[in-house]
């Protein structure tokens, strides 16, 4: 099951994982990245500039107009990018907005709230998604089965799951007890029926599945089930596809690690990388020889390897950390944000 909860918001936490999707920014024509100065959150834009000061010790991303930020009495609330306070800060823990709702911490359950803070699914949850296309995980219980609620905090339908993914171009992927990975749709019929070992979110049209336990037993369907790319990779982290591109582990000639393929399954960019993640922007982060780098679509290394943590360009610019220390970097791989505690 996809597990995308956060429990608090400091500044550049999103660094504490490579590869990470950042939240939609919304609602705005230019992006604010928020960063750390002198013990307190700020928001710069893309040149590195100062264009809003905080009280707050931290702050996330923006999305749908709003930014969670967190006090030094460790409660969460939200600003509008004027830095005024939209929304008390009085929860344990939130995180960004998603289809209109984002999920909020109070006594150690998850709930909802809207853009005016109300709470309109209550807190009642050990685990719960974010939502997509209308609906999103949840678990009431650590060993509850995974069911699906609507934006009213209904469950959608009555199924229940082992394990399962978000909805993606219309289908989610979902495990019964006992059972293989199969998709269902939004009403819960199952459309494409249980047969994988695993079975990744729909990309692109695409989706990455396991056929059996093989180490290479891993290929691409489409929204009908039907392999487009014949299983004969083993699946990284971050399957994918991304701006026309997927990662894959395979073996090509004298190499091994991941690589990159097209949509019809030929690979593009050799398989030499310890970890390959999604594109972005036309660039992409990648391990070599235990730190993170971006290659381009031809697989070229534009910024050479040096960072601990990398995440994907948003904006014009991308997440680093050196020496446990976030900053931002351009596409040339110059900062515009130093490293800062």
């Amino acid at each position: 099951m996809k597990n995308s909860s956060v429990l608090v918001i400091i500044c550049v936490a999103l660094l504490a994982v490579s590869c990470s999707k950042p939240p939609r920014q919304g609602y705005t024509s230019w992006k604010l990245y928020p960063a750390q100065k002198n013990g307190k959150a700020v928001y710069i834009d893309r040149t590195g500039k100062i264009v809003l000061e905080t009280e707050f010790r931290g702050a996330g991303e923006f999305s749908e107009g709003l930014a969670p930020v967190s006090t030094v009495s460790h409660r969460a609330g939200y600003i509008d990018h004027m830095g005024k306070i939209v929304i008390a800060p009085q929860f344990y823990s939130a995180d960004n907005f998603s289809e209109g709702l984002a999920r909020v911490w109070l006594d150690d359950k998850i709930g909802y709230i809207d853009h005016t803070g109300k709470v309109v699914i209550k807190p009642q949850f050990w685990f719960a998604d974010r939502f997509s296309e209308g609906l999103a995980m949840t678990q009431v219980t650590r060993n509850a089965p995974v069911r699906y609620i609507d934006v009213s905090g209904q469950y959608a339908f009555d199924q229940e799951f082992e394990s399962a993914r978000e909805f993606s171009e219309g289908l989610a992927a979902v495990k019964k007890k006992g059972e293989k990975w199969g998709y269902i749709d939004h009403t819960g019929e199952m459309v494409i029926k249980p047969q994988f070992e695993r079975a990744h979110s729909f990309s692109e049209g695409l989706a990455c599945v396991s056929v059996d336990e093989n180490k290479d037993s891993a290929g691409f369907i489409d929204r009908t089930g039907k392999f487009v790319i014949n299983p004969r990779f083993a699946v990284p982290p971050y399957p994918n596809f991304s701006e026309g591109l997927a990662a894959v582990f395979g073996r090509f000639k004298s190499l091994h690690g991941d690589g990159y393929i097209d949509r019809n399954g030929n690979i593009v960019i050799e398989p030499r990388f310890r970890q390959a993640c999604e594109f972005s922007e036309g660039m992409a982060a990648v391990l070599v020889n235990g730190k993170y780098g971006y290659i381009d679509r031809t697989g070229t290394l534009v910024i050479k390897p040096q960072f601990e943590r990398a995440l994907k360009f948003s904006g014009g610019l991308a997440a680093v950390s050196v020496d446990g220390k976030p900053g931002y970097i351009d596409k040339t791989g110059k900062y515009v944000w130093e490293p800062t505690e």
